[in-house]
């Protein structure tokens, strides 16, 4: 269920932002990239937006790439990109915002209200930058303190409180009918496998049936979450914990499951295979704990999680210009010089990440 829970969570800004009237248009060509850090001193969240290799295309895109620059100190990113679609807010007031796509013209006239600070956000960096290749590149940072962190996931408990009790109820429509808790175990063992020499976790479709392994109680729990308003997330320096409401004997039997993936990792991760090093290390952000008659704390490090996230989709190097797009990528550094945008020639992709990395 935790696996169902996390595979579905980053739908929930593309739902939002669709059903607030944000129209997926076409996008300009060009690879976004994020990172994060926590920062300990200032209990602050750093959320770092990279943007290479820009082609407009059309005079619209052009337009496009230039009001991402007018609008820069509104701008507050979203640290994830889906397909095409690049998600973030433009900041219209404290609490007001309306939701935007860097990839592409959206023109939203829908306006949120959120109780949430969004003048406490503050962007401490935001230009243009030509990369190795001669192209025009874009980054962007801001830092979130945790206050305003925990104001959001404040905002976000009713969201997935609403997504677990969807979930269980589409469980109850097929009709139930889990699996065990050993019989999961016996499918996470048979899932290290050795394909040339190289182990790796089995992955494989599942049917949602074979996937609910908790027991009456959790599930009953888990349908009245969203009424009860029993699910809790909370943050505690760069821990951030959610508590699910499921029986004490689902919360042992988890602990138990994660014991016995850690002590399995461990044991392959001994022999020097790097694979299950990896393993092992993605598992060391996420811890579970036993509250009696309240259920089950999950726990993940975001500084872990950080540091894994840009080690597994960023390994410091840019991306390769697309040779078809050879003219596209000249004539928009042309627009933006025309606009009398400022473009530093003295920056490179490395000296941006390294600016990023060492700050």
């Amino acid at each position: 269920m935790l696996i169902h829970l996390l595979r579905r969570s980053h739908l929930l800004v593309i739902a939002l932002a669709v059903l607030s009237g944000l129209p997926l248009g076409c996008s300009v060509p060009g690879t976004h990239d994020h990172l994060m850090r926590y920062e300990a001193e200032s209990d602050s969240f750093v959320v770092f937006r990279s943007w290479t290799n820009i082609a407009g295309r059309t005079e619209t895109e052009l337009e496009h790439v230039k009001t991402i620059w007018t609008q820069r100190n509104s701008i507050i990113t979203i640290p994830f990109t889906v397909l095409w679609f690049a998600p973030a807010i433009e900041r219209l007031g404290v609490h007001q915002f309306r939701w935007i796509d860097l990839n592409s013209v959206t023109n939203n006239p829908n306006v949120e209200v959120t109780p949430i600070d969004l003048d406490s956000i503050r962007i401490t960096a935001s230009e243009f930058y030509l990369n190795q290749h001669g192209n025009l590149c874009f980054y962007h940072e801001q830092v979130i303190p945790g206050e305003t962190a925990d104001a959001m996931l404040t905002e976000a408990t009713p969201h997935v409180e609403g997504f677990v009790t969807e979930w269980a109820e589409e469980l109850r429509k097929v009709g139930y009918t889990g699996s065990t808790w050993d019989e999961l175990r016996q499918e996470i063992l048979k899932g290290f496998e050795t394909i040339d020499e190289e182990p790796r976790i089995r992955r494989q479709k599942v049917d949602i049936n074979e996937m609910m392994f908790l027991d009456q109680e959790s599930f009953q729990r888990l349908l009245d979450c969203k009424q009860q308003k029993s699910i809790k997330l909370s943050r505690l320096r760069d821990e951030v914990s959610m508590i699910l409401p499921l029986s004490a004997v689902d919360c042992r039997e988890a602990v138990a499951t994660l014991d016995l993936l850690r002590s399995t990792l461990t044991e392959q991760a001994s022999e020097g295979n790097e694979r299950y090093q990896k393993e092992r290390e993605t598992l060391a952000a996420v811890s579970l704990h036993h509250i009696e008659g309240t259920g089950l704390r999950v726990s993940f490090n975001m500084s872990t999680v950080f540091k894994l996230d840009a080690s597994s989709s960023h390994d410091g190097t840019e991306d390769e210009p697309r040779d078809n797009l050879e003219t596209y990528y000249r004539s928009t550094i042309d627009s933006i010089r025309k606009a009398n945008i400022p473009i530093r020639a003295s920056l490179n992709f490395d000296d941006v990440m390294q600016k990023y990395k060492t700050k």
